[in-house]
């Protein structure tokens, strides 16, 4: 299958969903999290009641600087790995 495609219909985007997410976060939960990657891409969803978390932004904010940041030091390790004569990681 080609990765950009389901079922023969082009992907237009992915959306992440945390199970159940409505009436878990009703009665249990402030927030839920879904995080996955695809095609080389990661995508992070947040489903949260704002009434309990007013800043669901922060929080949002907060993976994208974490994936930034691991984005970055991924990058500096492939280099260094590169110049020290080992082979660097590929990726398909």
């Amino acid at each position: 299958m080609n990765p950009n495609s389901a079922w023969q219909l082009a992907v237009m985007a992915v959306v992440p969903v945390t199970a159940l997410a409505a009436w878990l976060i009703a009665i249990y939960l402030a927030a839920g999290i879904a995080i996955f990657t695809y095609c080389g891409t990661v995508t992070f969803g947040i489903t949260g009641d704002f009434a309990a978390n007013p800043d669901l932004d922060v929080l949002a904010h907060g993976i994208e600087s974490g994936l930034s940041e691991l984005l970055a030091a991924a990058k500096r390790h492939h280099r260094g790995a590169a110049t020290k004569g080992r082979p660097a990681m590929t990726h398909p």
